[in-house]
């Protein structure tokens, strides 16, 4: 494990104990990684369940706490009950240590260190997970160096492997004996299947096998005629194993050093297999665990998602806005960008195979506002590392989602996918997000648009709302993604996401097989996710007053002005395509034109538009609602614009 001395002889790191004689007392304190001391973050540091045992403690620059003496006191005292390993202040040049901090530090006995403010915290975590791991895997090389002479395993599974690996050591121990060696269970039967019945010619009491496997004895001898036998316990934890070795006549010294060798060596393999079972274990686990936060952020269940993955992902979960990158390619391809992936972004991006599409790879990594330096934060370190892995990996190809607010992952991910599917876009391997006109939900003004997007869904309000808010997120992911994939994110069946999506095109009054009613649901779920705000008192006005605007205009026209780059009447199909509901045979007889004609059409403007139309509505919805804005085609219908019942604001 590395210790506080590494990290002051590591040049990336640079950071340098304040006290000179804690270098000499101090510098073997293990560090396993870091945590950011940030005034947002306080009242998750100061939760008593926190565990800041061997972490270094990071201070960011201009901390007014560090200058008040009782401050300084309480935060000391608070990291030093935590088992935090030193605390670091990242200072500008020539910036040195507040005293009230020095003092703290020096009467709780925390080491205190002091690096430079313009190395960002993640390399000093990247430089502690990078020797950890060389530690380990230097580890793992010497063993392999011991186990080499005796390891003739083939390709085999891990179980067989294992087994073929004993099977050795006791063939050899048997040989080297002029005998046999048996690997026993607590109850005496043996643990290494053989390609003859495993018998030792002697008879071993029950109860001397007992007081060995439970460790009350360590080593023992019995005599069965002319048989002699040595049963030695292995391993550590209770049960142990019992290795028996028995031969004709007395045992000599250079036999008994030989058992207690391969006893030792079996010692070895079994933790070894532990080993493998608790990597595999913990693998699955976290797997599990990554998969399940993704879920979470995907139904809105935000907290929760925080709660377990800030202490794994802190550099993901300390900030506001994130981005969404999907990659897709083979198997192989895909398996082998994973494991880079979780090697690069340990602590700053989460990494996880995609529970809803396969053979696709989701990076969320947190977006860090414009800053001075900001061309090495950690956005731009993974969006630069990702490209380069797609450049550098054939078949391997990447769509990418604007900076989105965590709470906005699902519309993140779908913005992701529909950059990387959009058709047009094959050749580039690395394909951008949506056009520059933006999102329809921010054109509008807040206050309005969420008030409207509240008054839209008033018929549910007489469900609890808890109910409520599981209703609508489930229809929202639905709408995203598709109703099996929201069963998947959700762990719940098809029927009942079909049964709630039913339940609320109902109490609404929607048709959600028309493509009008479907557009204008989708934009009253993303307006609700917009910030209250103040309005007036009697209440909204209806969609049509609501996407009137000169924004909203600007908008609309800079979403159609895509289709002006074709020299067909691409406006003229698709409005009429909108008018009917997405069916292309009847667009076909309303325009007079062959249906291949239609299809044509479609297919140029998805290439502009950078979305799927045919086959996929759902994506279908921001271009109804740009033609409405600018009248090109029917408009929707009074059902849909009509202003809500006037109803009393409660404030």
């Amino acid at each position: 494990m590395p210790g506080l001395g590494f990290l002051c002889e590591r040049s990336q790191v640079a950071l340098d104990f304040v006290d000179p004689d804690d270098h000499d007392t101090k510098k073997d304190r293990p560090v396993v990684g870091v945590w950011v001391l940030d005034p947002d973050m306080r009242a998750e540091a100061e939760r008593p369940d926190m565990d800041l045992c061997h972490l270094l403690v990071i201070v960011p620059n201009d901390q007014r706490w560090a200058f008040e003496t009782q401050a300084c006191e309480k935060r000391f005292r608070e990291l030093a009950a935590k088992g935090a390993a030193a605390v670091a202040f990242m200072l500008p040049s020539g910036r040195g240590v507040p005293d009230p901090a020095r003092n703290a530090a020096r009467r709780y006995d925390v080491p205190l260190m002091v690096g430079d403010a313009g190395i960002p915290w993640p390399e000093i975590a990247q430089v502690i997970s990078d020797e950890r791991v060389r530690e380990a895997e230097s580890r793992i090389g010497r063993l392999e160096q011991i186990l080499d002479p005796i390891h003739r395993t083939g390709e085999q599974r891990p179980g067989d492997r294992k087994h073929c690996t004993l099977r050795n050591v006791l063939d050899h121990l048997a040989r080297a004996v002029d005998g046999s060696a048996l690997l026993l269970d607590g109850r005496g039967n043996s643990l290494v299947p053989g390609p003859h019945p495993d018998s030792s010619g002697v008879d071993v009491s029950p109860s001397l096998i007992g007081h060995l496997a439970r460790g009350e004895l360590a080593a023992a001898s019995i005599v069965s005629g002319r048989r002699r036998a040595h049963l030695h316990s292995v391993g550590l934890h209770l049960p142990r194993r019992i290795l028996l070795v028995a031969r004709d006549g007395e045992f000599t010294e250079a036999a008994g050093r030989t058992i207690l060798q391969c006893a030792g060596l079996l010692d070895l393999v079994l933790r070894a297999d532990e080993g493998d079972t608790r990597r595999r274990h913990l693998n699955r686990t976290t797997t599990a665990l990554q998969t399940t936060v993704l879920k979470l952020l995907m139904s809105g269940n935000l907290r929760l998602a925080q709660d377990i993955g800030q202490s794994l992902w802190p550099g993901l979960f300390a900030l506001r806005n994130v981005r969404v990158h999907v990659l897709e390619g083979m198997a192989q391809a895909l398996a082998a960008t994973a494991t880079e992936c979780h090697a690069a972004f340990r602590q700053s991006a989460l990494v996880v195979r995609s529970p809803f599409r396969a053979g696709q790879l989701v990076v969320i990594a947190p977006e860090i506002p414009d800053s001075p330096g900001a061309a090495d934060s950690a956005d731009t370190d993974v969006t630069r590392r990702l490209q380069e892995m797609v450049a550098n990996t054939p078949g391997l190809r990447m769509g990418t989602s604007r900076p989105r607010l965590l709470s906005d992952v699902g519309g993140a991910l779908q913005e992701a996918h529909r950059a990387l599917t959009a058709p047009g876009r094959a050749d580039g391997r690395t394909v951008p997000g949506p056009g520059p006109e933006g999102d329809l939900a921010t054109c509008v003004d807040p206050g309005a648009g969420r008030a409207w997007a509240d008054s839209f869904f008033q018929p549910l309000d007489d469900l609890p709302t808890e109910a409520r808010e599981g209703v609508l997120s489930t229809v929202d992911l639905a709408m995203r993604l598709s109703q099996s994939h929201a069963a998947k994110a959700l762990g719940t069946h098809r029927n009942t996401i079909a049964a709630r999506i039913a339940k609320v095109s109902d109490r609404l009054g929607l048709d959600l097989n028309r493509l009008a009613d479907r557009a204008v649901l989708d934009l009253a779920l993303r307006l609700r996710k917009l910030p209250r705000a103040p309005h007036p008192a009697h209440g909204s006005d209806g969609l049509s007053e609501l996407l009137a605007g000169r924004t909203v205009d600007g908008w609309a026209d800079a979403y159609l002005e895509r289709l002006d780059e074709d020299r067909r009447e691409l406006r003229r199909t698709l409005a009429t395509w909108v008018a009917c509901d997405g069916q292309v045979q009847q667009t076909a007889r309303e325009l007079g034109v062959h249906l291949k004609t239609v299809r044509n059409h479609l297919r140029g403007a998805e290439g502009l538009l950078g979305c799927r139309l045919l086959g996929s509505p759902v994506e279908a919805h921001d271009l109804v609602m740009a033609l409405h804005i600018r009248k090109a085609s029917p408009r929707l219908p009074e059902r849909l614009t009509a202003p809500p019942a006037r109803l009393p604001w409660a404030a």
